[in-house]
């Protein structure tokens, strides 16, 4: 790490987050702000205190950051804006909004004192409302579903649910599993909790409008997973509230006993039938060990 650099960090990373303190903390933000504000001051952008860029152990990789800055320089020196994807931040409480990706572009922004970037503004989801759903359910089962890589298909290498009609086909473009909707009632009544997760920032309210299009209820969303940590409040309230933990994949249920911490893994057929499959797959291993 050279000197400016470590200044750099020092100042802009390390201080920053110091200054903002604890009671700074995300907050929802409306419609018109999401849609309306694209840019913003680099003054009013933080880093990510849960983020490993934010670590002082671990920190920025500086080859990534000098490579954005030679970019930015460039740019610069002939006049062209910088083909780079917008940061995505969210909104904080004590004003500005903080990073949830873009660390080492941010940082190399800062380096050659550029003074505003492209934002997109998103929610995520609070780890408080996740854990208090957790506690407000009477189910001691649970059965996970991630909604990009396994529910989302592309209708043709499995077949999917008919889409949404006019307008909601161009609300809801996502297509999903055929009888999606009949496999999450029936796991319902089997007595589990359902939850759906995804590493994009898609809304609660999007991902729970897609699936209601599929009469498919759910128990609770997590959005934003690809750039969080895991939330250690959020897995010990799963571990804590639940006897079973069951996570559907596209070729197999991972079934775990959270008491004596056993784990099986159980393949699923992949075809067109995948959501009859993991029914038929659940009630089985209920059965089995009801059997022990």
């Amino acid at each position: 790490m050279d000197k400016e650099s470590q200044d750099i960090y020092q100042v802009y990373v390390l201080e920053d987050l110091k200054n903002l303190g604890e009671l700074s903390h995300p907050v929802r933000a409306g419609f018109i702000e999401r849609f309306v504000v694209r840019k913003a001051s680099l003054k009013r952008l933080h880093a990510n205190p849960d983020d490993e860029f934010s670590n002082p152990e671990i920190g920025p990789n500086y080859e990534i950051v000098g490579n954005y800055r030679q970019k930015f320089v460039k740019c610069r020196m002939y006049h062209i804006k910088p083909d780079t994807d917008p940061l995505t931040v969210e909104k904080l409480s004590t004003g500005g909004y903080r990073l949830l990706n873009g660390h080492h572009r941010w940082m190399a922004m800062k380096m050659i004192n550029m003074k505003r970037s492209k934002i997109s503004i998103v929610n995520t989801i609070p780890a408080t409302k996740i854990i208090a759903a957790i506690e407000k359910s009477n189910k001691d089962m649970c059965i996970s579903f991630d909604l990009d890589e396994v529910l989302v298909c592309d209708g043709k290498s499995v077949a999917a649910d008919k889409a949404p009609g006019f307008p909601f086909n161009l609300i809801y473009k996502d297509r999903v599993r055929q009888n999606i909707g009949a496999c999450f009632q029936e796991l319902s009544k089997l007595g589990f909790d359902i939850w759906v997760y995804t590493g994009s920032y898609k809304s609660k309210g999007q991902i729970e409008g897609l699936l209601k299009h599929h009469k498919a209820k759910v128990t609770g969303i997590m959005n934003g997973l690809k750039t969080k940590k895991p939330n250690s409040g959020i897995t010990q309230a799963f571990k804590d509230k639940y006897k079973v933990l069951v996570h559907v994949d596209n070729e197999s249920l991972i079934w775990v006993n959270t008491a004596t911490k056993d784990f099986e893994d159980i393949p699923v057929s992949s075809g067109d039938d995948w959501a009859s499959q993991v029914h038929l797959k659940v009630k089985e291993q209920m059965s089995k060990e009801a059997g022990k």
